[in-house]
């Protein structure tokens, strides 16, 4: 599920969303944190019948930051940012 907000972006613009149960992939050059699931290789099959392997896996919540552009976007774990949040003190 998507929750979108349009407050509270510092630059760029573009707003952010909150996703719950998100499929990340490694294509993006992310890697799963502690609080992700579900890690699979899905094969997929090009026009040409070659195949190509994709790493997936779910993060329960991830905030989405997207450029000014609205064609790029940050992903990071919801749970990360609030344990680093409190390990800080706040």
């Amino acid at each position: 599920m998507e929750h979108k907000f349009n407050d509270g972006c510092m630059w760029e613009g573009g707003g952010f969303s909150i996703n719950t149960d998100y499929e990340c992939s490694e294509m993006g050059g992310g890697e799963m944190c502690k609080h992700c699931h579900s890690k699979e290789t899905k094969v997929h099959t090009r026009s040409d019948k070659t195949t190509y392997d994709e790493v997936v896996w779910i993060c329960p919540k991830v905030v989405i930051a997207a450029n000014e552009g609205g064609l790029n976007s940050t992903g990071v774990c919801l749970d990360c940012i609030i344990e680093a949040a409190q390990r800080l003190g706040f």
